[in-house]
């Protein structure tokens, strides 16, 4: 848990604006960020985004409804679906997916930043050629984390990631590295997809390099040559 206040001055400049400020930043405790309304409990702070089928904005109400304390949105404040009641403070941010990447990361204090991050990616092999790095790193003595899309593994013990996500969303994601930081890791290796890199779940981990074949196909998500700028400008 980390105030509204704490949460905003972790983050880098640039992420957005408090379109509402409140009395007391302070005083509202944030427990976690999330960018689904299913996800919303006591204490959340809910992000709105536009997204492929639907808009974030149009679930505030529920969101609020379940628990949330604060709200981020991509749309200024005067153009949200719904007034927000008063007392929840506002913030519009420049990209939603973005901004949910940094937030997630700045609520855990920026766990990659700790560790070295490797992201492997590609079309085929992602889950085998992770294994083996993360065998090979450990074999040589460094306490390394890993994620794939069968489980997280973490100083030993597997914890699931949910049935074939290969790459868990920002905030799972800062979690299981927040986990690895406390429990002594000094690495850690992640199975990317790119789906992963569209949507900037790894934007704020530090890929310290990707691994994997840059090229497009029936496999591929998203189109080449999109696929391989997507792949190349995280490296």
């Amino acid at each position: 848990m980390i105030s509204l206040q704490a949460l905003l001055d972790r983050l880098p400049p640039a992420w957005g604006t408090l379109s509402r400020p409140v009395a007391d930043l302070d005083s509202i405790d944030i427990t976690c960020v999330a960018e689904h309304s299913g996800r919303v409990g006591p204490g959340t702070l809910f992000l709105a985004r536009r997204g492929r089928d639907t808009d974030g904005h149009l679930y505030i109400p529920a969101a609020l409804a379940a628990g949330a304390v604060a709200v981020a949105g991509e749309l200024p404040l005067a153009d949200l679906p719904a007034p927000l009641p008063t007392g929840i403070p506002y913030l519009q941010v420049y990209d939603g997916r973005m901004a949910f990447a940094l937030l997630s990361a700045a609520f855990y204090h920026f766990p990659s930043r700790k560790m070295t991050i490797i992201g492997v990616t590609g079309t085929d092999g992602k889950t085998t050629t992770s294994t083996l790095i993360h065998s090979i790193m450990a074999t040589a003595g460094m306490d390394t984390g890993l994620i794939t899309t069968i489980s997280a593994l973490i100083d030993g013990e597997v914890f699931k990631t949910g049935y074939h996500v290969t790459t868990p969303g920002a905030f799972d994601l800062q979690g299981y590295l927040a986990q690895m930081v406390a429990a002594g890791c000094t690495a850690a290796v992640i199975e990317t997809t790119s789906y992963a890199l569209d949507q900037a779940r790894v934007r704020t981990p530090r890929l310290a390099r990707h691994v994997g074949e840059l090229h497009g196909g029936q496999s591929s998500p998203v189109p080449c040559p999109g696929y391989v700028r997507l792949q190349t400008r995280h490296c």
